[in-house]
């Protein structure tokens, strides 16, 4: 292309210009509702640059380094802020799952436009003329923004103004030109929950001391309430962990201009000062009344959760004042199949006094338990006649690195499966339905209905419909849902986009074994072979000797229920209280 290209940084059509040659920095520009537009367009659009494996793994270990430097910092920081004297597993509970998140989403920001600028092709852009980005409420609103395209395009507006590349012209819109953000981090609650809460809460005051506290714990209610009963506790929601909590307006004088952190490159000065500008209110002007609010809360020897330790806000603070007194913490797995090589920096590892997986243990904190979220589940009973696609679909963005198809290479995997659907053979295509994932901004549900047609849509509510619907199922991804479709004993088998998932060195040798029984595939087309063969009678191929040998495997490697789960889990709660803390307080 020749002349001046308009580089756009997201789907705001307000920064497309009028009728220029577009560089899009990715494919989340060009949203699939918005084709009409963006195909009338001369164009061409930047490759992710995760999609090279060797610098995500280059760049794990650097994010991983340098969020360890930035909470180091932040430890002292925050407590001269709060005038308290807390150590670095307090504050890891806290501020970690958001900081966790927020360094690779900057790092990821800052690369794409690094990609875009070393063209050293003459290139202007539009941005809007808006300074202010709109502060967090906590780590649910942040998610949101960092979903949203005006944030998104205001921190692309920031990085060039760092980089200030003179081969980049930059021309301004009015705000007004835009619609503004409205984030929000309240959760609805149904009128029966409510209820249910009211109930809780009485309990609560006449129940102050624990010994097991579970708090989104993935276990079942039946299986749940058995726990506490084995524990001599009366059963609980926990419900006080459940409100809506209301913060205080942002504070410029809480907000440093930066985060004194040694830094050794342009980025690391660029998160230094953009650090407390898009840090929660939370963890600033709202700690205190968290502190407040959770003095309140049960006192317990063990807390566990699944997933209270990430995004609640007033489980963290009160998680993190119990481990500071002793109490123990213990996080579960909430999923999975293979463990992933690339996740949250071990974020649950760092926090937790043990970590209980499902599969093999890779860490001195491990302890392999029967998968909580599969005691007491009620088997499905399969009556099915379709081969159900279980798709998969990501956020838009980039957020963390980690081992996954993120962003646009969730493109790489539609594109796949698309391949594995042409080759079904016309009596198996027949059969086919297929279960697209939850919007996360790709549109992946228009994308297979515009190809494949409404009729091959599931119009099934659940997943377990689709399961019991089903002759055969098809996976994207090695993670909860190909566990949860092996467990049901209907025969499954994973298409996937292997380079993208990289996993743990000690479930090579299953993947093997998967791959030679015709349970893994990572080639469409070998895929779609493998269902045409057997779509008249999957339970031959089911049953044979070789693939009942994988199968078995998986469930030695990866979990199984097995005998008295619930007792193997009350055994764990005692040995548990009877081990030393690994943590100095």
């Amino acid at each position: 292309m020749s002349g001046v290209e308009l580089l756009v940084t997201t789907a705001l059509q307000e920064t497309w210009g009028t009728d220029e040659n577009i560089v899009f920095l990715g494919e989340w520009c060009k949203s699939f509702d918005q084709r009409d537009v963006w195909n009338k367009r001369k164009s061409r659009t930047l490759e992710n640059h995760w999609k090279d494996r060797t610098k995500l793994k280059r760049d794990h270990a650097y994010l991983k380094d340098l969020y360890e430097r930035v909470l180091s910092a932040l430890v002292e920081e925050l407590n001269e802020i709060h005038s308290v004297s807390y150590g670095t597993r307090y504050w890891r509970i806290i501020v970690g799952p958001w900081l966790l998140t927020y360094i690779p989403l900057l790092w990821d920001r800052w690369e794409s436009m690094n990609l875009a600028l070393s063209e050293n092709v003459k290139l202007s852009t539009v941005v809007v003329n808006d300074e202010h980005r709109t502060i967090p409420e906590d780590l649910r609103s942040s998610t949101a923004l960092f979903r949203n395209h005006y944030w998104n395009h205001q921190v692309y507006h920031s990085i060039i103004k760092v980089l200030s590349n003179p081969q980049l012209s930059i021309f301004r819109v009015s705000k007004s030109n835009v619609e503004s953000i409205i984030i929000s981090s309240k959760v609805a609650v149904s009128l029966s929950r409510r209820i249910f809460n009211v109930i809780d809460r009485c309990l609560a005051v006449v129940m102050r001391n624990y010994r097991v506290v579970f708090v989104n714990s993935y276990f079942y209610p039946k299986s749940r309430s058995r726990l506490y009963i084995m524990s001599h506790q009366f059963p609980r929601l926990y419900s006080e962990f459940d409100v809506n909590f209301i913060y205080p307006n942002s504070k410029s004088y809480m907000r440093r201009d930066c985060c004194k952190f040694q830094t050794h490159k342009k980025f690391e000065e660029f998160l230094s000062h953009e650090l407390y500008n898009d840090m929660p209110i939370a963890y600033l002007e709202g700690y205190e009344g968290l502190v407040s609010r959770v003095k309140r809360f049960p006192d317990t020897k063990i807390i566990l959760t699944a997933t209270a330790h990430f995004g609640n806000e007033l489980f963290k603070v009160w998680c993190a004042g119990k481990v500071v007194n002793g109490s123990k913490l213990v996080i579960s797995e909430h999923g999975g199949a293979f463990s992933p090589m690339f996740s949250s920096f071990s974020h649950d590892e760092d926090i937790a006094d043990v970590k209980v997986v499902w599969g093999l243990e890779h860490h001195d904190k491990h302890r392999r338990l029967p998968p909580n979220k599969f005691i007491g589940v009620t088997p499905i009973i399969s009556n099915g006649e379709f081969v159900t696609l279980i798709g998969l679909e990501l956020p838009l963005y980039n957020f963390r690195c980690e081992s996954a198809p993120g962003s646009s290479l969730i493109l790489d995997d539609f594109d796949q499966k698309k391949l594995f659907i042409n080759g079904l053979h016309n009596r198996v295509y027949e059969q086919l339905k297929i279960r697209p994932y939850p919007n996360r901004g790709w549109q992946l549900r228009d994308r297979y209905l515009d190809i494949f047609g409404d009729r091959k849509i599931s119009k099934c509510s659940t997943i377990e419909e689709d399961f019991s619907n089903s002759k055969i199922i098809v996976c994207s991804y090695p993670q909860t849902t190909f566990s949860e479709a092996l467990f049901t004993g209907i025969p499954t088998i994973l298409l996937y986009l292997e380079h993208f998932w990289e996993v743990q060195p000690e479930y090579y040798n299953l993947i093997k074994v998967c791959k030679k029984a015709k349970i893994i595939h990572t080639d469409p087309e070998t895929a779609a072979e493998h269902i045409n063969s057997i779509c008249d009678n999957p339970d031959v191929w089911w049953s044979d000797l070789e693939t009942v040998t994988a199968r078995n495997l998986f469930f030695d490697v990866c979990g199984a229920v097995g005998e008295n789960p619930l007792r193997v889990w009350h055994k764990f709660f005692n040995e548990v209280l009877d081990e030393p803390s690994t943590f100095r307080q």
